[in-house]
């Protein structure tokens, strides 16, 4: 299969985005695995670039494609059992992944329409557990939390503002079409949103960066503002949870807070 996707890549005079889980999938899929390039309209390629990737990925099981300078494709890779007719294939597959990309491009342009920082007060309609309150007083007791550990941090004086403005903007993107349709694009939505009406870009890589690390393996937050906001997070997540008896068992996490406070302790 690898070797398939390298040679259908250059084909289309590109390399292919390579992803593990993705060549596990789709190893599950098929019993002799052909390559076939596909296409979309470059005027798709305005939207983010990890909403394309998400459609083509974790709803068709797709591969990206970059170019030789790097920048994305309007082109993917499809992994079929068989591939007798792999124009016709491509025909097919092309009509699926039209249909998704319009659809997310439709969330794009609505979603663009209210700027993500009056998006705030929605979160007090999501409940973040009953008696803790909403995502909004989450967001609320972050924006509190984080010039408190910046200051037992020794953070300079503008980390500690980088910080607080993106963690009052973190959670904006979970009331936005993009993420309802794909949940696992919160953070990068936001930062995306948020750089369309001018945030600064230390403030809106805060919005992405604070969910890391997401696995016990995976890299931290990069700067020391992302990872106040992380810490700010979990921390009030740990105590919170823990202050009413959520403490986890053997069986159950159903908050994650071992999870969390492996993050706190490999960011700290």
């Amino acid at each position: 299969m690898r070797e398939r996707l390298v040679a259908a890549a250059a084909s289309a005079r590109g390399t292919h985005i390579e992803d593990d889980n993705l060549v596990g999938e789709n190893l599950s899929l098929v019993e002799d695995p052909q390559v076939v390039v596909g296409s979309f309209e470059e005027t798709y390629l305005a939207l983010p670039e990890e909403v394309i990737l998400e459609v083509a990925r974790d709803h068709q099981r797709y591969f990206g494609l970059r170019g030789p300078k790097g920048d994305l494709m309007p082109n993917y890779l499809a992994v079929v059992n068989t591939a007798e007719r792999p124009d016709k294939i491509a025909i097919g597959n092309d009509r699926v992944m039209r249909a998704r990309l319009a659809d997310a491009q439709f969330f794009h342009r609505e979603d663009l329409k209210t700027p993500l920082r009056d998006r705030k007060q929605d979160l007090g309609g999501i409940v973040f557990q009953n008696r803790l309150g909403s995502v909004l007083q989450k967001v609320e007791r972050m924006e509190t939390l984080v010039p408190a550990l910046g200051a037992l941090g020794d953070c300079a004086d503008d980390t500690i503002d980088v910080a607080r403005q993106g963690a009052g903007l973190c959670k904006n993107d979970l009331v936005t079409w993009m993420v309802g349709e794909f949940p696992a694009l919160q953070g990068h939505v936001g930062r995306a949103y948020a750089l369309a009406v001018d945030t600064p870009a230390p403030v809106a890589e805060v919005i992405a960066d604070h969910y890391a690390p997401k696995g016990a393996s995976d890299d931290v937050a990069p700067t020391e503002a992302a990872a106040l906001v992380a810490l700010a997070e979990r921390l009030d997540t740990l105590v919170g949870c823990f202050a009413i008896g959520l403490s986890p068992t053997g069986a159950t996490d159903p908050y994650g807070l071992r999870r969390a406070c492996i993050g706190s302790l490999r960011t700290l």
